[in-house]
């Protein structure tokens, strides 16, 4: 758990000195052991591991023979069991002596004791998820079992039992007559079956609930189909089996934890004769005692960090730790691989008593085997004391999706009463901490994220020689307070400039850097502990409730040079759309000197055949550091008799004394028809008129407008528009604002799309339109669609923006229609919440 190559963070050294005394009080396991597994000594007993199969034929039944002699000598009983089948099955139970109990061999993991004679009874059995005592007796006494006892009487009397399979062992012992003899352990997540005197029958296989009777009466057996894990422990093993790992390197490091010679094999009787109370299994701890394989004795230094570890392929055979004694607790420090080979599977660390949990890998990079951190709440941290999460790169540590998704796992963990609780992520990938609040009612905790790195894609603009000025994303601590403001660093500086200190503050999240490096492409900036060794004031140290939080955060943006400040200009008609010359749209890009100095854009703003629609105050203001677009809106000048374009006649509106019509003010004019003048009526102009020496038109819903006052149609192209997220103001035809107000992210219908003083706008009523830059258009889908991400995805919001807050991969969604923002068609999830397609 070491946090880099050239130093060791202090509290964790002290955590593995605190790990290495325990380790050297250890008792060294015995030479010689002997095995708890012991035969019951019946006469002339024979014992057979019978397996059934889960999967037999549907609907089987069989019937099956068993002849038992009562008394103190209880000769060898033959049986015969057939499959039986996943589903609800009944087999019949014969039984060729009246009087004996019946066997049949269940597809049960829990213990069933069965007993003869005349009592009856019934009994529901759960077997716990530890070690339980089954006795199974023959004659007219019954022995008692210390967790669950299940009856079978003879003669005419049915009992019944419904049985919960274990999750580890469970112990049977045979006796014969009146006596109970030594018992057989069967340890892991099979169990092993009750027996009567003379044959023994093992059976693993899914849970099953089973009732049996004796004399002339049936036994009913039904099972439930399960998946056995391919980690299960088999039922008939013995101290003497010989347990294999997949990784072999895991396997030697934990034979060093055993004191195992690394010549011999390991054996189930290896772990359940371990004496200590806590057990190391650290690749760390392995390698730096065997650097060059197990023979070494060298030792070629004081510390290792866990992502130099070699790393396991599978912890496969780690599952057979749950075969210590009760009073052993368990560390793992392992780094899990992420190559195609690998399986980061964590099930083998089930129901091991973690006393310590240093877990580092491939967790975020999705190019990789990545490890699943919803694995973890699965296992046992009721003891543990050290939960670390470290990536195996500086990149794919915990994100913050997935610390999300930890949250209540590790403020359980947190609470779980132990003196200190210590929380690491190193090489981490987390804005906000604020999940991990639940960490504060903890005896006392302690969280660690000292090498933490946030990536934002936001790009940041510099101009050459001139300071960078920029706003840092927040960062929140567990208690939900913002701690970007106390960066204190940036590494995207002269060398000459490498020092804590060198990132000015100028209030809040904002900051600026000066003697910036000009070839520098990422602007990396924090706390300055993360590059250079935790020094003092090198990181954020805060005490909230019981827990005792330090972290060091580095940010990266991308970092785009420009040699000069920019003002960009766009010129645009009155419809939005742009003004082309020969060919292409007209545009034109000034430069200025420093950031902060005046231009004046007047004498760029003449464009021939136009007259400027836009206000005047757009064409002064002062550079900036980020380039500047500035959207210039005309309207066309009507072509004169001089003109020398003559190729179409000139349209002079005259009164026409055959269409009279009554004006605004109810005057009386004469319209001059436009049926043969397709220029006007497509923009909806029907008539032109004078009045009081001014050109008017007539519209098609009868009203008069001055010609200078009107703007065409953009659109004719009715459609769904949803709003930014303000809460804007309509504006009537002369774009003045009404009282009419329409709520942020809102979604409304609107019938065209017209150009007012140069500005686009929807229109949403007869005299009430939005301008098209305050909403995006919406097109809704027809069934509430399904989207599914295959990625872990950021969200925008409706004006492109990306938000903190991202969607897990494999995440499905439903969506009610998408937007397009910069050509990108982006589904909404949520209110004003959008995913890329």
């Amino acid at each position: 758990m070491l946090l880099n190559k050239k130093c060791v963070y202090l509290g964790v050294s002290l955590f593995s000195a605190m790990i290495l005394g325990v380790m050297s009080s250890q008792t060294v396991k015995a030479d010689t052991i002997s095995s708890p597994t012991t035969s019951a000594p019946a006469a002339s007993s024979t014992t057979s591991a019978t397996p059934t199969t889960t999967s037999a034929p549907t609907s089987s039944t069989t019937s099956t023979t068993t002849t038992i002699s009562t008394g103190t000598a209880a000769p060898a009983t033959t049986s015969t069991v057939t499959p039986t089948t996943s589903s609800s099955t009944a087999t019949t139970v014969t039984s060729a002596k009246t009087g004996s109990p019946a066997t049949s061999a269940p597809v049960s993991t829990a213990s069933v004791p069965v007993t003869s004679g005349t009592t009856t009874g019934s009994s529901a059995v759960t077997t716990p998820a530890t070690s339980s005592t089954a006795p199974v007796t023959t004659g007219t006494s019954t022995t008692s079992s210390t967790t669950a006892s299940t009856p079978a009487t003879s003669g005419t009397t049915t009992t019944s039992s419904t049985v919960t399979t274990p999750a580890t062992s469970s112990t049977a012992p045979v006796t014969t007559g009146t006596s109970t003899t030594s018992s057989t352990t069967a340890p892991a997540s099979t169990g092993s079956t009750p027996a009567t005197s003379g044959t023994t029958t093992t059976t693993p296989a899914s849970s099953t609930s089973t009732s049996a009777t004796s004399g002339t009466t049936t036994a009913t057996t039904t099972t439930t189909g399960t998946t056995t894990s391919p980690y299960a422990i088999p039922s008939n093993v013995t101290n003497d089996t010989v347990i294999t790992f997949t990784d072999p390197n895991l396997e030697s490091a934990v034979k060093f934890a055993l004191n195992i010679p690394y010549t011999s094999n390991l054996t189930v009787g290896d772990v359940r004769s371990y004496t200590g109370q806590y057990l190391l299994v650290s690749m760390d701890y392995y390698e730096l005692a065997h650097p060059n394989g197990p023979t070494s004795t060298s030792i070629p230094g004081s510390y290792i960090s866990d992502e130099d570890s070699t790393p396991i392929e599978s912890l496969n055979g780690m599952q057979y730790l749950t075969l210590l004694p009760a009073k052993s607790t368990v560390g793992v420090q392992v780094l899990l691989a992420s190559d195609t080979n690998a399986n980061p599977d964590l099930t083998p660390l089930n129901g091991i008593p973690l006393a310590s949990l240093d877990l580092a890998g491939n967790f975020s990079d999705s190019t990789a085997k990545e490890i699943d951190v919803s694995q973890v709440s699965k296992l046992d941290l009721s003891v543990a004391g050290t939960l670390d999460f470290e990536g195996s790169t500086d990149t794919n540590g915990i994100n913050q999706a997935q610390l999300n998704e930890l949250a209540p796992t590790i403020n359980q963990f947190a609470n779980n009463g132990q003196g200190l609780d210590l929380i690491e992520f190193d090489n981490s990938s987390i804005s906000d901490f604020s999940p991990l609040k639940g960490t504060e009612t903890g005896k006392n905790v302690m969280i660690d994220a000292v090498s933490n790195t946030v990536t934002d894609p936001t790009p940041v603009y510099a101009v050459d020689g001139q300071p960078i000025s920029f706003t840092a994303p927040k960062l929140l601590d567990p208690s939900g307070i913002d701690l970007a403001p106390q960066y204190t660093y940036s590494g995207s500086t002269t060398s000459a400039d490498l020092k804590n200190g060198n990132l000015t503050s100028v209030g809040g999240d904002d900051f600026t850097l000066n003697n910036a490096d000009p070839t520098a492409k990422t602007l990396s900036y924090g706390n300055y502990g993360y590059h250079n060794g935790f020094t003092k004031g090198s990181m954020i140290q805060e005490n909230l409730g019981n827990t005792y939080f330090e972290n060091a955060t580095t940010v990266n943006q991308p970092l785009i040079w420009q040699a000069a400040p920019t003002v960009t200009v766009n010129y645009v008609d009155s419809t939005g759309a742009p003004i082309m010359v020969n060919g292409a749209p007209l545009t034109k890009t000034i430069s200025g000197t420093t950031i902060g100095s005046a231009f004046d854009l007047t004498t760029d703003s003449d464009v021939s055949g136009y007259k400027l629609t836009s206000p005047a105050t757009l064409l002064k203001g002062a550079y900036t550091q980020d380039p500047q677009t500035i959207t210039l809106a005309y309207s066309s000048v009507p072509k004169t008799s001089t003109d020398s374009d003559t190729t179409k006649p000139i349209v002079k509106p005259a009164p026409n004394p055959k269409h009279p019509a009554t004006s605004n003010n109810h005057e009386k004019v004469a319209i001059h028809d436009l049926t043969n003048d397709p220029d006007l009526t497509d923009i909806n102009v029907h008539g032109t008129t004078i009045i009081n020496g001014k050109p008017f038109y007539l519209l098609d819903d009868g009203e008069f407008i001055e010609a200078n006052d009107y703007d065409a149609v953009a659109s004719t192209k009715t459609g769904i528009l949803i709003t930014h997220d303000v809460a804007l103001n309509l504006v009537d035809d002369k774009g003045q604002p009404t009282s009419e107000k329409l709520a942020s992210s809102t979604k409304w219908k609107y019938n065209k799309i017209v150009a007012i003083n140069g500005q686009a706008y929807y229109q949403l009523a007869r005299d009430g339109y939005l301008a098209v830059d305050s909403a995006t258009t919406f097109t809704p889908s027809v069934d509430q669609s399904k989207i599914h991400l295959s990625v872990k995805t950021a969200v925008y919001n409706s004006q492109g923006k990306k938000l903190t807050l991202t969607l897990a991969a494999g995440s499905n969604w439903r969506t009610d229609g998408y937007i397009t923002v910069n050509g990108i068609k982006m589904y909404r999830v949520a209110t004003n919440e959008y995913v890329p397609e």
